[in-house]
């Protein structure tokens, strides 16, 4: 592997084998678009990794955890404060408000699409991670980064429910939080009347296996209308196929 990997896995484990409860890498931008403040950062969101990549990044996590410790990693977005050099198309860095900043560089207000977007990021970039072999993640909120910037009166000018008091500035923060505890936990499927019904993972799960429930199976006779990866499936379209594979055998012994 090339030694940037193998410096950052070396690093990682001896701290875990130095007795730390948990190692956690640092930051890490859940988009190579708007997010990233440089391109060096360790990459866990793009759709085309390679596999030696993928098999580096679970190398760094066992080398964590097989001395015991957690294995965690820090999520950023960096927001307000990024260039359009470093902006995928030369776009404008976003953030809570919209100025010119000192150096000229315009930043633009975020509304509530791009919010939903940045959040659904977050939520990607965590399910990646577990996918991974990580325990934990740090949601950065600090340091002025995008998070701080919505909660401080100073960056956050907004004169609409995203803004003014704190319970109102918290607000995006806590829809990213909200997006990412309900993100990476089943799958949408519509039955044979085209009523959508979710699933948790654990029965997704179960309805791949040898014995489903029934209910279930009959369900996934229709059309997949969303799917999302859970367990250690890093690539979603597995899911969708194993989500098929399962539901024709189950059919055969029904």
């Amino acid at each position: 592997m090339p030694n940037i990997y193998f410096r950052t896995i070396l690093i990682h484990l001896f701290l875990a084998r130095g007795g730390f409860a948990a190692v956690t890498v640092t930051e890490t931008f859940v988009d190579f678009d708007r997010a990233a403040r440089h391109d060096h950062s360790l990459d866990i969101v793009s759709p085309h990794l390679t596999v030696h990549h993928i098999e580096s990044l679970v190398v760094l996590t066992e080398a964590i955890k097989v001395h015991g410790a957690v294995a965690s990693i820090q999520l950023n977005h960096v927001g307000n404060a990024n260039h359009p050099s470093t902006i995928k198309d030369g776009k404008n860095p976003i953030g809570p408000s919209g100025f010119v900043r000192k150096d000229g560089i315009v930043v633009e207000e975020m509304d509530e699409e791009m919010m939903m977007e940045v959040a659904n990021n977050y939520a990607n970039a965590v399910a990646a991670a577990k996918d991974f072999g990580f325990d934990m993640v740090m949601i950065h909120g600090g340091h002025g980064w995008l998070l701080a910037q919505f909660l401080s009166p100073l960056t956050n000018k907004r004169k609409d429910k995203y803004g003014g008091s704190l319970e109102n500035r918290a607000r995006f923060p806590l829809m990213v939080l909200d997006e990412i505890r309900i993100y990476p936990n089943g799958i949408t499927v519509k039955d044979k009347d085209g009523k959508e019904i979710f699933y948790e993972a654990d029965t997704v799960v179960y309805a791949v296996g040898m014995k489903p429930k029934k209910d279930v199976v009959e369900s996934l006779r229709g059309s997949v209308a969303m799917f999302r990866a859970i367990g250690d499936c890093v690539k979603p379209a597995k899911v969708l196929e194993a989500v098929r594979d399962g539901m024709f055998a189950a059919m055969d012994i029904l």
